[in-house]
Order: structure tokens, then C-alpha cells, then sequence
């Protein structure tokens, strides 16, 4: 184990910036962590669970009105930063702004406008229109600050674009909950949106003042730009489908309660991918070079040594978890204490999440974007699927249930197509 480990962290040009985005994704979950825990303790579970569910919402539609551009925004201005007409810079990041500004503009618009029929038709919960509209108007920001982060990662500013993505929305609502008195889940509502607002004038800042204050020389139609978004966007809806279905769903079929109860769930699941979300920052480059050289056995290698590190970190938390789930849930009050099948359930599939490590990495840069691809309609369509089935008859549990196969089926997809394109089954890493 600490030879693979010794391995994969050989080049401290890779390791040194892949540790210090750690540190800022730990950063990012502790203050998500606070924020859930915050919200909760102060509010109460049944307007708690009216925002997670206004957030979903609005998450969701967010992700999806990006329009897939944020991967390729930042590979085209990588590209450009690179060469010597570094002024067109500006170019390619205006247009994706200018398509993503109008998306997500009427996408909020159309959540604002409809968020009656949504909330008493479609949810049967009246008492939420008036916190999705407030919260409808996150949409903007929300879409925007990604292509902001995305942009800038192109510029090689790693740190500043985690910051902006991750950290700074928890931190700023928790500084607001701590500060102000927070009496339902309107104030939580517009705190969410407040912090939003502010992080995407940051955002702003940092692009103006990092990037090329030229303007662009020649101009860009976007039509490279759209044709290698597009595919993307349809692989982030399914992705979407995946996380935020089991929830929505849930929101139709069951209480507020029951969604706060889920919610909470699933964040305390999620901790057991926080080393994995960092490894990508490392096998990435090392998979991209193997994969110009032809070099299919180091990535086979890479893949199987980052699946040894992912369970290192995983497989402690993962006991802490089975071990003392009721005093997890504890944390959050009383009215939780009696989810502990609920977060083992959601537990066993992030459990499988780390045994398959990195699988959509490796297929993102060995050039299989198809691959990944089928994986999200794949895990999308299992996670919608089960939902449909199991949320009206067993509820909290069929949205655990749903989510946890989701993200399961996702990532075993992604072993089998690594296994058809290199026939080397990588959940054997125990051989090497």
C-alpha cells in the first residue's frame, strides 16, 4: 500500500497543488457539514426540509443550464493560455458567459413563474412556493460561478477556482446563520441566495483581475466551443438525474421531514469520498501523459493504485459510520436518530464508489468521453427508475435505496467499459 502510494506522489509538481486542493475540499465539506448541521439546529427538521428540497431543485436546474460548457472552457482556455494569442482569452470566456447568463436567466425565470404549480401540483407543498422563488434567483449565480471557477482553472489557478466553487458559499452561510436570527426556511432561503450573489461578484473580480485585460484580436463564432459542450451537457443531465432524483422524488411522495432526514443522510454518506475527490486532482495528469505515450498498463497501474489509496482514506470513515451511526445523525437532533438503516443503506453505495476509485477519470482523460457518457445515463436512469418504483411504496428508504444502486451501478458501468477497452478487470488491484 505505501509503495503505490509512493508511486503515484513521485512528482511533487503534481502532488504539491493536488494536496493543497485537498486541503480546500476538506475546508469545503466541514463548513457544508456546519451548514447542514446549522440549518437544521436552527430552523427545526420540518423547514429544514423544505430548503434541501427547494436547494435540489435549484441545484439541478442550475447544473443543467450550464449547458455542458465547463469541462471544455476550461480545456479551450488552457489551450490559448498556452499560446501566444492569450488576448482571445476573453473571447472564448465571454461566450460561454454570454450563453450560460441567458440559460440560467431564463431557467430562474421559469422556476419563479411556475413555482406555484410546482409546489402545490407537482410537490403538494404549498408552503414551499415562497421560498423557491427566493431561492429561484440562486440559478444565476449558482451556473455562473462554475464557468468563473472553470475559467480560471484554465489559467492555471487551481486554489482560487476550488475556493470560488467550493468554499466560499458554506463559509459566507454559515457566518449569516451565526450572525442572524433565523427564524424559517425564507431567511435560510435568502441567506443561500445572498451568499450566492456575493461569491459570483467575487468570481468576477478574480477573472478580471487574473486573466488578459486585452481584448480578443479575432473573433469567435463558438461554434467549436458548442460542438464540444453539447455532449457534455447531455452526460451532466444524467449525472444530475443521478444525485438529485432520489430526493426530488422523495419530495413528492413523503414529508419535509423525510427529506430533511435524507438530505442529512447523504451528506454524512458523502464523507467517505473526500480522499477520492482528491485523487482525481492527481491521477488526472499521470492517466493524460500514459495515454499519449500508449501506455495502457500504466494506466491500468495508476487506476489500480489510486483504488488502493481511495480505500485507505474510505475504509476508516466507512467504520465510524457502521460503527456509531446513531451518534452521526445524533449530531443534527433527536428526530434523526432513527435514520441509521437510512444512512447505512446510502453508505454501501459510496462504499462501492471507492472500491471502483477513479473509473470516470480514466475514461475522461484516455479520450473515452463516450464512456463516460453511458456511465451517467446509466446511473441516471437506474437511480430515476428505482426511485419511480420504490419511493411511493417504501419512501425514505426507496430514495436511499435508489441512490445508493445509482451511484453503485454508475461507477460498475465505468469497470466494465475500462475492462472492454483495456481487458484488465482494475477491482483486481489486489494482484499487483
Amino acid at each position: 500500500m505505501i509503495n503505490s502510494i509512493f508511486i503515484l506522489i513521485k512528482d511533487p509538481i503534481i502532488f504539491i497543488p493536488a494536496i493543497k486542493v485537498l486541503f480546500i475540499k476538506i475546508s469545503a465539506i466541514i463548513f457544508i457539514f456546519l451548514m447542514n448541521l446549522l440549518v437544521v439546529r436552527e430552523v427545526g427538521i420540518t423547514e429544514s426540509g423544505l430548503f434541501f428540497l427547494s436547494m435540489g431543485i435549484v441545484i439541478f436546474i442550475a447544473n443543467i443550464s450550464k449547458l455542458g460548457l465547463d469541462q471544455p472552457l476550461t480545456k479551450f482556455i488552457s489551450k490559448i493560455n498556452s499560446s501566444k494569442r492569450k488576448e482571445n482569452i476573453h473571447a472564448v470566456h465571454k461566450k460561454a458567459i454570454t450563453w450560460s447568463l441567458t440559460s440560467s436567466f431564463l431557467a430562474a425565470s421559469g422556476i419563479f413563474i411556475l413555482s406555484p404549480l410546482i409546489c402545490e401540483v407537482i410537490f403538494a407543498k404549498p408552503e414551499l412556493t415562497s421560498i423557491l422563488q427566493i431561492m429561484s434567483f440562486s440559478i444565476i449565480p449558482i451556473a455562473n460561478i462554475a464557468l468563473y471557477s472553470h475559467s480560471l482553472q484554465g489559467l492555471k489557478k487551481p486554489k482560487i477556482a476550488m475556493i470560488i466553487l467550493s468554499l466560499i458559499i458554506p463559509v459566507l452561510i454559515v457566518l449569516i446563520i451565526l450572525m442572524l436570527d433565523m427564524r424559517d426556511a425564507k431567511d435560510i432561503s435568502i441567506a443561500y441566495l445572498t451568499a450566492n450573489l456575493i461569491t459570483f461578484l467575487l468570481s468576477v473580480i478574480a477573472w478580471e483581475v487574473l486573466s488578459i485585460k486585452r481584448v480578443s484580436t479575432l473573433p469567435f463564432s463558438g461554434k467549436k466551443l458548442w460542438e464540444s459542450s453539447s455532449p457534455l451537457w447531455l452526460s451532466i443531465f444524467f449525472h444530475q438525474t443521478m444525485i438529485w432524483s432520489p430526493l426530488l422524488i422523495l419530495g413528492v411522495w413523503s414529508s419535509s421531514e423525510d427529506i430533511a432526514i435524507f438530505n442529512i443522510s447523504n451528506r454524512i454518506a458523502g464523507l467517505v469520498l473526500v480522499l477520492m475527490f482528491a485523487l482525481n486532482s492527481i491521477v488526472a495528469p499521470e492517466l493524460a501523459e500514459a495515454k499519449s505515450k500508449n501506455d495502457f498498463d500504466q494506466v491500468i497501474q495508476i487506476s489500480k493504485t489510486a483504488i488502493k489509496i481511495s480505500l485507505f482514506g474510505g475504509i476508516p470513515i466507512l467504520m465510524i459510520i457502521f460503527t456509531f451511526p446513531e451518534f452521526l445523525l445524533g449530531l443534527f437532533g433527536n428526530e434523526f436518530k432513527s435514520a441509521t438503516t437510512i444512512l447505512i443503506v446510502l453508505s454501501l453505495g459510496a462504499m462501492v464508489h471507492i472500491f471502483t476509485g477513479p473509473v470516470n477519470t480514466v475514461l475522461a482523460m484516455t479520450d473515452n468521453e463516450k464512456g463516460v457518457l453511458w456511465q451517467n445515463v446509466f446511473g441516471g436512469l437506474v437511480s430515476l427508475l428505482f426511485a419511480l418504483i420504490l419511493i411511493p411504496y417504501l419512501q425514505i428508504m426507496g430514495a436511499a435505496i435508489s441512490a445508493s444502486l445509482g451511484l453503485a451501478s454508475r461507477n460498475l458501468f465505468g469497470v466494465y467499459k475500462v475492462y472492454f477497452l483495456y481487458k484488465e478487470n482494475i477491482l483486481f488491484f489486489w494482484r499487483d
